[in-house]
């Protein structure tokens, strides 16, 4: 192979190359924060943290450890949290 035959090779690359093309998605608007959870129970899974849950539901963490009586931020797998 050739050095001139690569140098026309990557001038052809080129000039077929695929354009990138931008697609707009029509996207609903994110809520800035949860006021509530729709559901009064959560039940622990693995990986779960109270900041984890807090965020998933809308629930404070303290709001969370208020109403479990929770002392700790240790929570166990299959726990059952009230949320309201």
């Amino acid at each position: 192979v050739k050095k001139s035959d690569l140098k026309k090779y990557r001038k052809e690359v080129k000039k077929n190359r695929p354009k990138v093309v931008t697609v707009k998605t029509r996207t609903t608007p994110k809520a800035t924060k949860k006021t509530s959870s729709s559901k009064a129970f959560y039940f622990v899974k693995k990986g779960d943290t109270l900041y984890s849950i807090s965020r998933k539901t809308g629930v404070s963490v303290k709001q969370i450890k208020k109403l479990n009586g929770l002392k700790s931020n240790t929570i166990y797998i299959g726990k059952r949290l009230k949320l309201k």
